[in-house]
């Protein structure tokens, strides 16, 4: 909301320095006729603002769909020449059905509360569809926290893949702090801590999450959550109506 808020304010004063120009502009090319000085600019400007305060907020709003229609289109297309990474990487955590009609992939951090809303949406549809299959790609951006989460987590999928779903559903609906915290669930979930520990920082582990970072930034993914449906991208947190509507168009489509 405040980086939406920061835009708009960037944008307004955008706009009236192009007024600004092009007043000015057509002043100077009519100073041999007599043309008004700078005082009188500034009050043709405010006179316009004031005047005309629907046209530059509609212009305005036009300007920023038509920046995020372009930048969607943009990821849309990285996302078609990259869909082979997002998908099929060996190293990531996939929970489901391997061989599913239906490819999830969930760009996420752990700190993140919108990527906490999304998990029962994930839970309940694998919990009802066989045939989806769930990709996590582990995208620590909002601090140490989340980067020591990530890294965990990715070392239990390594150690023990059938039970990263349940610590990654533990680390997301609780609020861990620090090393010794995000640990010990790994422990109470009778994983050897010291292996986790180990796993963690291994050079396998950090060089997945480099690579998520560099695939995501490749893509245009700017926050999390970031979620990849088959070869369709949507920025932000989607309903569990949403994703059943997703689907069932998705299949409905293949079926045509």
């Amino acid at each position: 909301m405040a980086s939406s808020n920061l835009r708009i304010a960037f944008l307004f004063i955008v706009s009236i320095a192009l007024i600004s120009f092009l007043i000015t502009f057509t002043l100077n090319n009519n100073s041999q006729a007599g043309g008004l000085n700078e005082k009188d600019v500034n009050i043709l400007i405010g006179k316009y603002i004031k005047e005309n305060p629907k046209e530059i907020i509609d212009a305005l709003t036009q300007y920023q769909i038509d920046q995020q229609k372009k930048q969607e289109e943009e990821t849309s297309k990285n996302i078609s020449e990259k869909l082979n990474e997002i998908q099929n990487n060996p190293l990531d955590p996939i929970v489901g059905n391997p061989q599913g009609d239906i490819i999830i992939a969930e760009f996420f951090d752990y700190s993140c509360g919108y990527c906490k809303k999304i998990l029962p949406s994930i839970s309940q549809l694998l919990k009802n569809d066989p045939n989806i299959k769930v990709v996590f790609k582990e995208l620590p951006i909002l601090g140490p926290d989340s980067y020591t989460a990530a890294k965990a987590a990715l070392a239990v999928n390594q150690i023990a893949p059938e039970k990263y779903f349940e610590y990654h559903s533990k680390l997301m609906l609780g609020r861990y702090r620090g090393e010794a915290a995000i640990l010990k669930v790994a422990e109470d979930m009778g994983l050897d801590k010291k292996a986790v520990k180990e796993k963690m920082n291994s050079e396998q582990v950090l060089s997945i999450i480099t690579n998520n970072k560099t695939l995501s930034s490749s893509i245009g993914i700017r926050g999390t959550p970031a979620i990849v449906i088959n070869d369709q991208f949507f920025p932000g947190a989607i309903d569990l109506n949403t994703f059943k509507n997703i689907i069932t168009q998705i299949r409905s489509g293949k079926d045509k």
